[in-house]
């Protein structure tokens, strides 16, 4: 949806309402005009043509919305990105657990770069899986949670999963 609302808007500003919420690297005045958004597991990445890219996890509750009326707002909004032709993206989140980290494109992100693959990927199979959990001993459903091993898998997904397949969530991942 982000990408049919953001694409070539241009961000004039990133207003943070709860401390702790945006981290900005130092430098960074600017954010530019949207050039794409993207998906890593359950981070959403903005990139823009000035070069900076914004890493937005929602954890439990947050979720981003896209108003056009600049009046509006939403009951826990924690952080707004506000475009040139006055529409925002408000960052939402109830439990304050998200964030929104700010940095120049190139500079790496640990927390993707460690991401398994995404489960929808032509790199997720079934030989991916097997070498991945062949070893390991713990509860299927841990490492079907395994952020490391699958990207973006939540609990909901894997208890759908293990029902769907009939293997209890308990099971031993070297079976």
């Amino acid at each position: 949806g982000l990408n049919r609302t953001i694409i070539g808007k241009t961000i004039t500003r990133l207003t943070e309402y709860r401390p702790g919420t945006v981290e900005k690297m130092k430098g960074i005045t600017k954010l530019g005009q949207v050039k794409s958004v993207d998906r890593r597991g359950k981070y959403i990445i903005i990139s823009t043509a000035e070069g900076c890219k914004c890493i937005i996890h929602l954890r439990m509750t947050g979720k981003l919305i896209f108003e056009q009326d600049p009046e509006k707002t939403s009951s826990h909004c924690r952080a707004e990105f506000l475009f040139m032709d006055e529409s925002k993206l408000i960052f939402d989140d109830v439990r304050t657990f998200g964030t929104i980290r700010v940095l120049p494109i190139p500079e790496p992100v640990a927390q993707l770069e460690a991401l398994g693959a995404e489960p929808l990927s032509d790199e997720f199979d079934t030989g991916y899986l097997s070498d991945k959990i062949r070893t390991r001993t713990g509860p299927i459903k841990n490492l079907l949670l395994n952020h490391n091993i699958i990207a973006g898998l939540g609990n909901i997904y894997v208890f759908e999963i293990l029902h769907w397949t009939s293997i209890r969530s308990d099971t031993p991942g070297i079976t």
